[in-house]
């Protein structure tokens, strides 16, 4: 009995430190902003620093996501294919439909294709979310922060997975980012800021960060390889499957999917 009570005591200890750092770290999202040329300008500057047009120039990559997914990204076509554990989903991201594998073995499980489709949009946008700052839906505005970084605030009223998100880029001298705090609806503290570190070129001459830090909890995104064509990276083509579904049409590699 005594130790049921003390393990009672023990749970409600944590609740409450839990409650505690929530209550402690969590902003609201600045209602002060700028919007109009001077975003939109600062919203440039950042995807000229982090080379925009050789990311457009960029068709196929592959990385590892923090040890917990590995991704191979066929953006000439609109193809991916996300691994985790024993299960291995090609993706066609234009309809979000795609085929598992679990164990070698096909099989008909939606949810996995969604759960694949779900890394994908979370951990492609730890990698270079920068594209899609003047899409459809997406908002620009100058949010004012101390010290020498200014503030980029970037919203999605539409698109991805949980739209309404909004993240404030803390932008350094040299215009790539440092760090954003993020309003998202899976993270219940608003204002959670992550680092932007560990800048790495790869070969097709697109910079990204590879290393970012959450309070105590740390991401490496590793084993990056990018290419202008999926053959430059695979020897045989993943994706037959999907492309034989599709019809075989491939977009010329010169013109990624963005």
């Amino acid at each position: 009995m005594k130790i049921v009570k003390w393990l009672i005591a023990i749970l409600i200890a944590l609740v409450a430190a839990v409650a505690v750092f929530l209550v402690t770290v969590h902003e609201p999202r600045p209602d002060s902003a700028t919007t109009g040329e001077a975003a939109d300008a600062l919203a440039r500057e950042v995807q000229q620093a982090v080379a925009l047009d050789a990311w457009h120039a960029t068709g196929a990559i592959r990385f590892d996501f923090a040890g917990r997914q590995t991704h191979l990204w066929d953006r000439a076509r609109g193809f991916a294919r996300v691994q985790w554990d024993d299960t291995v989903v090609l993706l066609d991201t234009r309809d979000q439909t795609g085929i598992a594998r679990v164990g070698g073995e096909v099989v008909d499980d939606p949810e996995l294709v969604k759960t694949a489709w779900a890394h994908h949009i979370n951990d492609t946008y730890w990698l270079y979310p920068f594209a899609g700052f003047f899409d459809d839906g997406v908002t620009r505005s100058i949010v004012e922060l101390e010290g020498d970084t200014r503030g980029l605030m970037i919203g999605y009223a539409s698109g991805g997975v949980t739209p309404g998100d909004a993240y404030l880029w803390h932008i350094g001298p040299d215009g790539k980012p440092i760090a954003w705090q993020m309003w998202v609806e899976i993270i219940p503290v608003g204002g959670l800021k992550a680092t932007w570190a560990g800048w790495q070129d790869l070969s097709t001459g697109v910079p990204v960060a590879t290393q970012h830090e959450i309070g105590p909890i740390a991401m490496t995104l590793t084993d990056i390889e990018a290419a202008s064509t999926l053959a430059a990276l695979e020897s045989d083509d993943p994706f037959t499957a999907l492309a034989d579904r599709r019809g075989g049409a491939a977009a010329p590699a010169s013109q990624p999917t963005k």
